[in-house]
């Protein structure tokens, strides 16, 4: 049965205590009242100052809201003011989080008045000077000041001796599962939890007992008589181990015995211990675990800070750890055990998550949360567009504070999170996977209207899914598709505004084309190179490349004289490898030789469904080690591609010749008018009057000659306008 409010907020404050007892911070010390925990006394001592005496009030909403921190210290601050600290972290909605333990808060007061300059809100900065000591044997005392003494823990008194302890120095172990613990009691009869730290302690105190691997701790005595050593231990219970040890002793462990440091790779166990609820620091072995999920105008997005279902539900936490608001809550898959507790509820979430932007399923749901992250990764951190359309400001008024709007590790292991969400979901429910082959099969068949495949970025993350082989005719048949639906974005002034390139040259080889209708989507084709790189970077199983530099795809033999050029491409890092054989060529994107991809090297056996869900069961679906790291490199390389041979090289498609593929391009226009996704607006000596101003010299057929268009609108939406020609007709073509 889940705890009530209270009960809630007061286990997370003697969390936040028992922190502070366990691992005390250089320079401040908390004295707690057992007959009142909701006050405490709190000494800064800034290196080099006199120590500060402060008073903490917990309300009765903590950690949902600020302590109330006052200071009875006389000390010269720009930003003290009698007793009152202003401090944002203090005072401020915006500067406070419940994600901010007792411990983190207590280390930026220290700071804040440890600081030489303080920065104001207005800009300026502010010097501030240091509180000198004063060798007096009385600690507190300042020169010319008044001394301020408190008899509760006895600061200002002579020698500071305390009524009570300050904070207890003590190491307890890391709170840990009881069933954990039967498991640890059950293999080990010498008491293996209590002695774990004491024996890595001793044998990393001198350098002769670092183990090579060949060598392990001996941690108790066997039925058989010797002595039980770590290595024959399996890993499942090396991890239970390293619950019952705190981060530095981790690292102790891992540099005594080569094995900790190989299962704190393999199994992402620093990661692990960060999957936690922001609000309440429980992981997901003792609670149910998920995210806060926002939606706006028919966009979902997250800022991926794991938070508890007792925190949701319970507590109604509705903001992230920057401030922003979610509206749901959707669980994650993490572990098997955790799969098992909250799989029930998935259904639920998603379904009232998909009510928000008329999604038919939770899968479908599902498959478009996973393009908006994509969305998300398409974003500069200097453009807020997307954190706009998105809805995501935060509550205070100031501008997107979101953590995923560029391309960062965070950015990659929330989409990682949700992929494992998807394979467990389609692992569960074979039904999924049929649907994805099918949806794939009538793409491939010619079904490719906005009626039958509403969203191309959710055709290419049922492909995670699907069982039908990736091949370089599906990957054209995508781009030929996003090509004519772009059609009306680059000719409306609600897009692009390119009317020009409604005039069809006759032109072998424009330029002019091959370059501005890249440079009017280019957004969308970014899109589509995002979804490629992480869909086929999360199905396929990865080997890091031996060196941190990020690899060129070498260019692809000599093409004719009339090819796109290969030099304008930067240099993207391809992570995956395109088809061994040829495919056959389509008259839209003809064929020529396939870049190689040496990056990264492949398994060429891709894994099933099952293996990938106990691969990502293994990682708690976080992404490989160091994998993240290179993926969001990748990325933002891929957002300085501006032309059609680097879309299709990262879109591991042979790269045609200029006239090719500027004669796709204008069939594009037609197409996409004949589809009825947009209509022609201008007459052929309409649209080359535009054209005409903006390329003096482009080729201009006999009998035809600019005009220029009377005054007035015009859109090539299809539909009610002024355009001429309706839905799917010619119009003004000549």
């Amino acid at each position: 049965m889940a705890l009530n409010t209270a009960a809630l907020l007061r286990r997370r404050l003697l969390q936040d205590i028992s922190e502070l007892q366990s691992n005390p911070y250089p320079g401040i010390k908390l004295h707690i009242d057992d007959k009142d925990l909701k006050t405490a006394c709190l000494v800064l001592s800034p290196a080099g100052e006199l120590p500060l005496h402060l008073t903490v009030h917990f309300g009765d909403k903590y950690p949902l809201s600020a302590p109330a921190i006052t200071i009875q210290s006389q000390v010269s601050h720009p930003n003290v003011f009698g007793d009152y600290i202003c401090a944002s972290i203090l005072n401020t909605k915006e500067g406070y989080t419940p994600a901010y333990t007792l411990k983190a808060i207590c280390i930026q007061l220290l700071s804040f008045f440890s600081d030489d300059a303080i920065e104001q809100v207005y800009g300026g900065v502010v010097a501030r000077p240091k509180q000198g000591l004063k060798s007096n044997g009385h600690a507190g005392f300042r020169a010319g000041e008044d001394m301020y003494s408190c008899a509760i823990c006895r600061f200002g008194f002579p020698n500071n001796e305390l009524l009570g302890p300050m904070v207890d120095r003590s190491r307890p172990l890391p709170k840990h599962t009881s069933h954990g613990w039967e498991r640890i009691k059950s293999a080990s009869p010498a008491k293996l939890g209590s002695s774990i730290k004491s024996a890595f302690r001793s044998r990393v105190s001198s350098p002769k007992h670092v183990i090579d691997g060949s060598e392990a701790t001996a941690v108790a005595p066997s039925d058989t008589g010797r002595k039980g050593m770590l290595i024959d231990l399996p890993n499942e219970m090396l991890i239970l181990i390293t619950e019952f040890l705190d981060e530095e002793d981790l690292f102790i462990a891992a540099r005594a015995w080569n094995g900790f440091g190989r299962l704190l790779q393999t199994h992402n166990l620093l990661a692990v211990r960060e999957m936690r609820c922001f609000t309440l620091k429980d992981g997901f072995k003792d609670t149910n675990l998920g995210v806060g999920v926002h939606v706006h105008k028919r966009i979902v997005s997250s800022e991926f800070d794991y938070l508890s279902e007792e925190a949701f539900k319970n507590l109604r936490v509705r903001r992230s750890v920057q401030g922003l608001e979610f509206e749901h809550w959707l669980p994650l898959p993490f572990s098997e055990a955790h799969w098992k507790r909250v799989r029930s509820s998935v259904d639920d979430a998603l379904l009232g998550i998909g009510s928000r932007i008329e999604s038919p399923s939770a899968v479908e749901t599902l498959y478009t949360f996973m393009n908006d992250v994509v969305v998300q990764l398409s974003q500069t951190s200097a453009d807020d567009r997307y954190g706009e359309s998105a809805g995501r400001y935060n509550i205070y008024g100031s501008s997107v504070k979101s953590t995923l709007t560029h391309a960062s590790e965070k950015a990659v292991e929330s989409y990682f999170q949700l992929y494992h969400l998807l394979v467990t979901l389609a692992t569960d429910r074979p039904q999924i996977v049929a649907d994805a082959n099918a949806r794939i099969g009538r793409f491939l068949g010619g079904e490719r209207d906005k009626t039958t495949c509403p969203n191309l970025g959710n055709l290419l993350v049922a492909l995670l899914i699907s069982d039908s082989s990736d091949s370089v005719e599906l990957t054209k048949a995508i781009i030929k598709e996003a090509v004519t639906r772009n059609v009306v974005w680059m000719l409306d002034g609600r897009g692009a505004g390119m009317v020009e390139l409604s005039y069809l040259e006759p032109s072998e080889v424009s330029e002019y084309r091959l370059h501005k209708t890249y440079e009017a989507s280019k957004t969308s084709y970014n899109l589509l190179m995002f979804a490629n790189l992480m869909r086929r970077t999360v199905s396929t199983s990865v080997a890091l490349p031996p060196t941190p530099d990020m690899a060129r795809a070498p260019a692809s033999t000599s093409p004719p004289t009339s090819s796109l050029p290969a030099a304008e491409m930067p240099a993207v890092t391809v992570l995956v490898s395109p088809p061994s054989a040829p495919i056959s060529a389509t008259p839209d994107l003809p064929h020529a030789p396939v870049p190689h991809a040496d990056a990264m090297e492949l398994d060429p056996k891709p894994q099933r469904l099952t293996e990938i869900r106990t691969d990502l069961f293994s990682r708690h679906g976080a992404p490989p080690a160091g994998a993240a790291a290179q993926l969001a490199a990748s990325i933002r390389s891929i957002r300085k591609v501006g032309n059609f041979p680097a879309f299709l090289k990262a879109m591991d498609v042979p790269v045609p010749s200029k006239a090719e593929f500027t004669g796709f391009l204008r069939r594009a226009v037609c197409e996409s008018m004949d589809k009825g996704y947009s209509k022609w607006a201008l007459k052929q000596d309409e649209a080359l009057a535009f054209r005409v101003k903006l390329e003096p010299g482009v080729e201009i057929p006999d009998g035809i000659y600019p005009v220029t268009r009377a005054r007035g609108h015009y859109t090539f939406f299809p539909g009610n306008g002024n355009g001429k020609g309706g839905k799917g007709g010619r119009g003004g073509r000549r």
